[in-house]
């Protein structure tokens, strides 16, 4: 039977490996002991035949409005026209939808016949309000210019 020859120090190098090894599974949990939590299955739904309660709908909570001033400036101003537009207070008006958009020119997407407009991308915003029974769509710039595009009677 041969003997392999052994390198001097491979003793030490397999020993730091295990060494190493073992630190590992443990900061990895592998020597950990404790059960891993595992989730519990809710149902979804109620059993056959049983009843499923339906809120009130008279009892639903109904979200307050913010104030006009909780608003960008843009949307502000928008609010502003449309409750002088409809003759009522800026805190009348009902802000149904607000949206950033990048008008192709200074008209904001409303051009007036007769008048000429810089054809530049104007950023701004597309504004739905609806003040004295009324529906309005306003453009405006990300400042205080507002365009009324539709009204809608």
């Amino acid at each position: 039977m041969r003997e392999r020859a052994r390198k001097p120090g491979s003793s030490i190098l397999r020993g730091t490996a295990l060494l190493v090894l073992g630190c590992l599974l443990i900061a990895c949990g592998g020597g950990s002991a404790e059960p891993t939590p595992t989730a519990t299955a809710v149902p979804t739904s109620a059993p056959q035949g049983t009843p499923v309660p339906r809120p009130d709908p008279t009892s639903v909570p109904t979200a307050t409005p913010p104030a006009p001033s909780a608003y960008p400036a843009p949307i502000q101003a928008a609010i502003n026209a449309a409750a002088e537009e409809a003759g009522v207070s800026p805190e009348e008006v009902v802000v149904l939808s607000y949206a950033r958009r990048d008008w192709p020119s200074t008209a904001l997407g409303c051009p007036r016949p007769g008048f000429s407009y810089a054809q530049v991308v104007t950023a701004g915003f597309e504004v739905h309000l609806e003040a004295g029974g009324e529906r309005y769509a306003f453009h405006t710039n990300t400042g205080t210019t507002v365009v009324l595009c539709q009204a809608e009677r």
